[in-house]
């Protein structure tokens, strides 16, 4: 009643030969059959085994609760000194781990190497299809470059030929045309000669009436010579005659009027040197009306004014800063004589700025 060692298998003996069978490791090993028949019980036996049974715990609490041989038994196994036994449940459950490490670990060491065997070949692989590739773009560029320095070669070689064509024609052309003028520019020189030797060909009467005619100019230019040199000598003594009859005081007036200049040719007197316009007083109104009159364009009322106060053109307007010449450029219709008396006056007027900072030329190109 207390044997329960029948269902019980030792550690090592023997695997189960019934599925799911071991994918790694599969015992070979088989229970005798002699074994198998003393191992078999009567019914009433295995209603004593079952009621012998240690129950089984539900929870990890209740399994905890438990005593160490209850722990094994309840786990299927059993420790005795140098063994341990297994029920056939616990066996199957630990042959089934160990198998699924060795699974796993001949899974992971196929992978490895398939992966690292794949890999190589695809490398190789990989190498050579670039090394086809390379040779084959680099014979088709071979052809290119071939093709292209074909067809440059082509190229060079028909515009050579065209150019040497062009040349010759354009040579024949300008022989003929040179021919042609040469040809042309003899028939004329002939012609030219010809007309000209028949017009230069004279007869004796005409030779004579040329030489006749040489020789009465020759003789006429020379007597007129003789006649002038003979008129002059005669004016000389009357001259003479004359200045002894008339008086040394009368001799010095005629020499006085014929020196003297036309009386309708006006002359401007020079100032003295010690002459200085900026000493010169002029007063307010004489400048007020010499402005009035530039405004008003009378121009000859301003010649009048500044031919007698020559230092007005040399005085700014005290308000603008501008001179005469400044107001005078702002009118286009202004006289020319007019400016150059007023430069002539006062030269240093061309660069006299105002209080803008204007000079003359820059009033006359801003009034036109």
């Amino acid at each position: 009643k207390g044997k329960t060692n029948n269902s019980k298998v030792v550690t090592g003996a023997a695997a189960p030969y019934v599925p799911p069978y071991n994918l790694v490791v599969e015992s070979s090993v088989h229970t005798p059959e002699d074994k198998t028949r003393r191992n078999r019980k009567t019914n009433a036996n295995r209603k004593e085994n079952e009621t012998s049974k240690v129950a089984r715990p539900k929870t990890e609490e209740e399994f905890l609760d438990l005593d160490f041989s209850s722990r094994c038994a309840v786990a299927g196994l059993q420790l005795g000194r140098t063994k341990v036994f297994l029920r056939r449940e616990a066996f199957d459950r630990i042959e089934s781990l160990r198998s699924d490490k060795f699974f796993f670990a001949a899974a992971t060491i196929q992978k490895i190497f398939r992966g690292r065997k794949f890999r190589m070949s695809y490398e190789r692989i990989r190498t050579a299809s670039i090394v086809i590739q390379s040779v084959v773009r680099m014979r088709l560029a071979r052809q290119i470059v071939e093709w292209t320095r074909a067809i440059r070669a082509i190229v060079k070689i028909q515009s050579v030929w065209r150019m040497a064509q062009a040349r010759i024609q354009v040579f024949e052309i300008f022989k003929a045309r040179h021919y042609a003028a040469t040809l042309i520019q003899r028939f004329y020189r002939n012609y030219v000669s010809r007309s000209t030797h028949e017009e230069n060909t004279l007869s004796h009467n005409k030779i004579i009436h040329a030489v006749s005619l040489v020789q009465a100019m020759y003789r006429g230019g020379k007597a007129r010579d003789q006649l002038l040199e003979a008129a002059t000598a005669a004016s000389i003594e009357e001259v003479s005659e004359a200045e002894e009859e008339v008086s040394p005081e009368k001799m010095s007036q005629f020499q006085n009027l014929r020196s003297s200049p036309v009386a309708s040719e006006q002359v401007l007197a020079p100032l003295p040197d010690a002459f200085d316009s900026r000493n010169l007083v002029v007063s307010d109104d004489t400048q007020a009306e010499l402005f009035r009159q530039i405004e008003e364009e009378n121009w000859s009322n301003v010649e009048h004014i500044l031919d007698k106060n020559p230092g007005l053109a040399e005085l700014p307007d005290p308000e603008s800063g501008e001179l005469p010449l400044h107001m005078i450029a702002r009118h286009s219709a202004a006289w020319t004589l007019l400016i150059d008396m007023v430069l002539v006056l006062y030269p240093k007027a061309l660069i006299h700025r105002d209080k803008m900072g204007a000079l003359p030329v820059h009033h006359a190109a801003a009034h036109d």
